[in-house]
C-alpha cells in the first residue's frame, strides 16, 4: 500500500508539471498575439507570469523586451534584451532589438555594435543590414549605408524597405537619378506604395522635373489621402509652376491634416503674399512661431 501511495504521489508531481508546462506555453502565446494586436501592457502582464515561473527562459525577455519598445520605454526594453542575452549569448534577434533601442535613444554608435554582434550569429537577416544602415545614415556615413543596403538587396533583390532606404541615402548624397531607379523598382513590386511615389516626386523635384513630380504627389495622394506632408510638396510644385490658387487650396489640406506644419503656413504666406490675399502676414508669424528656422 505504501509503494501505491508513492506511486499515486508521483503521478500527481507530474502531472502538476505537465499543467504547468502548458499553462506558460499558453501564456506565451497569450502575450505574442497581444503584441501582434498592439496590448502592449497586456503582453507585458503575460510575459511577468511567465518570467516569474521560468526565469531563465530568454524568450521571455526578448518579447517583454519587444513589448516595451513598442510602448517607447526604450530604457526598459534594454534591460529584457539584456537579460535576454545574459541567459542565451548568442542571440541575433536580441541583438538586433537592442540595437533598435539604442537607436531610438539616438546612441547610434551602440546600435551600431549591436547590430554587428548579431550579424555575427546570423548574417542572412536583412533586417539586419538594413537596421544598420539607417544608424550609418543617422551618422552621415552614407557609403557604410548604401553599402548595408547593398547586403540586405543581395539577400532579398525585392526587398522594398532596402530599395526605399537606398534611395534617401542616394538622395542625401546627391544620387538623385539613382534614388529614382530605386524608387522605380519599388513601384513596379508596389504598385500602390505611396510613400515610394512621394519620394520619387521629391527626387524629381530636385531635378526640376516638375511635371512628373506632380503627377506622383498626385499618385501618393490618391494611395494615402490623409498624408499632409504630400499636399503641401505638390502645393510647392504648383507653386513654381506659378499656380499659386491651387498651390493655396493644397496647403490648405495640409494644414487641415496637420495643423502644426510650419512650412506649410510659410509656403501658404508666400503665395499669398503674391496674390496679394489677406492672412499672410499671420501666416508668417505662426511658421515662426512653430519653427523659428523656417
Amino acid at each position: 500500500m505504501k509503494k501505491l501511495t508513492v506511486f499515486f504521489v508521483l503521478l500527481l508531481s507530474l502531472s502538476f508539471v505537465a499543467e504547468a508546462q502548458l499553462n506558460i506555453n499558453h501564456f506565451i502565446r497569450v502575450g505574442r498575439t497581444r503584441i501582434s494586436i498592439g496590448n502592449y501592457t497586456g503582453a507585458i502582464e503575460y510575459f511577468n507570469i511567465v518570467i516569474e515561473f521560468k526565469p531563465y527562459l530568454a524568450e521571455a525577455y526578448l518579447y517583454r523586451g519587444i513589448a516595451k519598445h513598442s510602448l517607447e520605454d526604450y530604457r526598459g526594453a534594454i534591460t529584457d534584451y539584456d537579460k535576454a542575452i545574459d541567459i542565451k549569448p548568442y542571440y541575433p534577434q536580441a541583438y538586433n532589438n537592442r540595437g533598435m533601442a539604442y537607436h531610438n535613444l539616438k546612441k547610434y554608435d551602440d546600435a551600431i555594435a549591436n547590430y554587428n554582434r548579431a550579424l555575427e550569429f546570423d548574417q542572412n537577416d536583412e533586417s539586419i543590414y538594413n537596421n544598420r544602415g539607417v544608424a550609418k545614415m543617422a551618422l552621415k556615413n552614407l557609403d557604410g549605408a548604401i553599402e548595408d543596403f547593398n547586403k540586405a538587396l543581395a539577400i532579398n533583390p525585392k526587398s522594398t524597405d532596402a530599395l526605399m532606404r537606398r534611395s534617401n541615402a542616394k538622395i542625401v548624397s546627391g544620387d538623385t537619378k539613382g534614388a529614382i531607379k530605386d524608387l522605380n523598382e519599388v513601384i513596379i513590386i508596389r504598385p500602390h506604395y505611396a510613400a515610394a511615389y512621394l519620394n520619387r516626386g521629391l527626387a524629381r523635384f530636385e531635378l526640376d522635373d516638375y511635371a512628373s513630380a506632380l503627377r506622383d504627389y498626385d499618385q501618393s495622394i490618391k494611395f494615402d489621402p490623409q498624408n499632409a506632408l504630400a499636399f503641401n510638396n505638390r502645393g510647392i510644385v504648383k507653386h513654381k509652376l506659378e499656380d499659386y490658387n491651387s498651390a493655396i487650396m493644397d496647403y490648405d489640406m495640409a494644414l487641415q491634416l496637420d495643423p502644426e506644419m510650419a512650412s506649410a503656413y510659410f509656403n501658404r504666406a508666400m503665395a499669398r503674399e503674391i496674390l496679394k490675399r489677406p492672412g499672410y502676414e499671420n501666416d508668417y508669424k505662426i511658421a515662426a512661431q512653430l519653427n523659428p528656422s523656417v
